[in-house]
């Protein structure tokens, strides 16, 4: 769960050495004063001078930069990238604005009836096919957890629809996280896992049975099961 400008090529010289070319003697004529040579270094030299005075300070002026300035919209935008293509770390999950985003993206989608809004939160499809070792993860992920996923975000709608809260406290148990090694659950990469973590605001709220982490974040993958 993460371009360069290019630079404008030089001046270039084909115009000067044309310039040059064309004062040069013809053969069998009266020489030709090379005055188109002198007409261009007096205006290259006129033109040095012209720059020159505006860094009379001494002060060197800052080289100019080539391409358009960056938009600072393009700049904070989200990256496009899946985590779940991205290798495993061993990095500890991290409570920080990111997970709090999921959270808070989870509790939305069951306020508002819509678990498709929810699946940021979800663990990633792409991270599952590298952690489990079986046969089709992509089927298991999405016919058994998703499927559920979504089944229980709808139950959950009907304890707590109508609510206007958008952030709710969560609470995670991160002493009792622990680090799961390949080999255990169907699993051939590890990842930190952690039980029963409450999503609560006011009276409502409901407990995120499992969540298991990618690339240092902790993601859902079993909400607990609610009548």
């Amino acid at each position: 769960m993460s371009g360069g400008g290019t630079n404008a090529s030089g001046t270039d010289a084909s115009t000067v050495d044309r310039g040059v070319t064309a004062a040069r003697p013809v053969v069998g004529r009266t020489r030709v004063r090379p005055v188109l040579t002198c007409v261009l270094v007096a205006a290259l030299v006129a033109g040095a001078s012209a720059c020159g005075g505006a860094g009379s300070s001494g002060r060197s002026a800052p080289a100019a930069t080539v391409g358009a300035t960056p938009s600072t919209t393009a700049a904070n935008a989200p990256s496009a990238t899946d985590p779940g293509t991205l290798p495993q770390t061993m990095a500890r999950p991290a409570l920080d604005a990111a997970f709090h985003a999921r959270i808070e993206a989870l509790w939305k989608a069951i306020v508002d009836d819509r678990p498709e809004d929810a699946i940021g939160s979800f663990f990633p499809l792409a991270a599952y096919v590298q952690v489990k070792a079986t046969r089709y993860p992509a089927a298991d992920w999405q016919g058994r957890l998703v499927d559920s996923y979504d089944s229980i975000i709808h139950r959950l709608h009907r304890q707590i629809a109508g609510s206007t809260v958008v952030h709710p406290d969560v609470s995670v148990p991160e002493g009792k996280a622990v680090w799961v090694d390949p080999g255990v659950e169907h699993n051939k990469i590890g990842y930190w896992r952690v039980y029963h973590s409450l999503v609560t605001a006011g009276s409502s709220g409901f407990t995120i049975a499992t969540m298991i982490s990618w690339r240092g974040a902790w993601y859902v993958v079993h909400l607990a099961k609610v009548g």
